[in-house]
C-alpha cells in the first residue's frame, strides 16, 4: 500500500514538472505567441479587476462566455496587468488538471 502512494506522487511530481517546463516559455517571454485574441481578454479582465466594467460575453460577441477573463481578474488585482500574470492561473489550472488525472 505505501508504495502504490509513492508511486501516485512520483506520478503527480512528474505530471506538475512537465506541465510547468511547458508552460515556462509562454509564462516567461511575454513576446512568445501573444495576439489580438489573447488582448481582448486581458483587457476585458484588467477592466474587470478596476471594477470598470463587468462583461458577461467577449466584446463583439454575444455567443462566446467571457470566463477567461474572469478567471485573470483577481490576478490582475493582486499584482500588475501583464501578459505573464494573464497566463499563470492557465497554468495553475493545467497543473491541477495533471494532478486530477494521475
Amino acid at each position: 500500500m505505501d508504495t502504490d502512494r509513492r508511486k501516485r506522487a512520483v506520478f503527480c511530481a512528474l505530471a506538475v514538472a512537465l506541465v510547468l517546463l511547458r508552460g515556462f516559455v509562454a509564462t516567461s517571454y511575454e513576446g512568445f505567441f501573444f495576439d489580438s485574441d489573447q488582448a481582448i481578454v486581458g483587457l476585458m479582465a484588467r477592466r474587470l479587476s478596476s471594477f470598470r466594467e463587468f462583461p458577461l460575453f467577449y466584446y463583439g460577441l454575444n455567443y462566446l462566455l467571457a470566463v477567461e477573463a474572469w478567471i485573470i481578474a483577481p490576478f490582475f488585482w493582486i499584482a500588475r496587468s501583464s501578459v505573464t500574470v494573464m497566463r499563470l492561473p492557465f497554468v495553475a489550472l493545467n497543473a491541477i488538471t495533471a494532478v486530477s488525472l494521475v
